[in-house]
């Protein structure tokens, strides 16, 4: 891995889905355990308010610990295995009202009071990503995001 790599997991999926089912599906599996939230981008006026621009499932333990997925439809001449896929991007959602409050205004001191509070996350992200993998086929892959992907693209043939 060179300096002006960065490689990320990405999890991808051939079958054909909406963020929709995504969230239903979640609700019904993990309801009871944590909150669940759809969020539809609407139109550009809601855009803007509310910065997002994408459909959107938040996956919520508490304050600290939050997931959010969104979903981007891959052509066949595009993917790896040269079928029409799916990529679940999943990611941490910022913190909630007054845990944003306190990491900006406490700088580190702050984040790392936080982070002893709440502790690691790796069980919650993990488990969402367990009980996607049961009803999608998950299948993970590194993918390099760094500068150096500009300079490795694969040549059309």
């Amino acid at each position: 891995m060179g300096f002006l790599d960065k490689k990320i997991t990405g999890y991808y999926s051939l079958q054909k889905v909406t963020i929709k089912d995504i969230g239903d599906f979640l609700t019904e599996k993990l309801g009871e355990k944590y909150k669940v939230k759809q969020f539809d981008k609407g139109n550009l006026g809601k855009q803007m308010l509310s910065g997002r621009t994408e459909d959107q499932v938040l996956v919520e333990k508490n304050g600290y610990h939050r997931m959010v997925i969104a979903l981007s439809d891959i052509p066949a001449n595009q993917s790896e295995s040269g079928k029409e896929e799916v990529m679940f991007r999943m990611g941490q959602a910022g913190l909630n009202g007054f845990l944003r409050f306190l990491r900006k205004e406490t700088g580190l001191i702050g984040a790392g009071i936080l982070k002893l509070i709440y502790g690691s996350g790796d069980d919650f992200y993990y488990e969402i990503i367990n009980v996607l993998s049961e009803k999608y086929e998950l299948v993970e892959r590194e993918v390099n995001v760094g500068v150096s992907a500009l300079f490795n693209k694969k040549k059309n043939k």
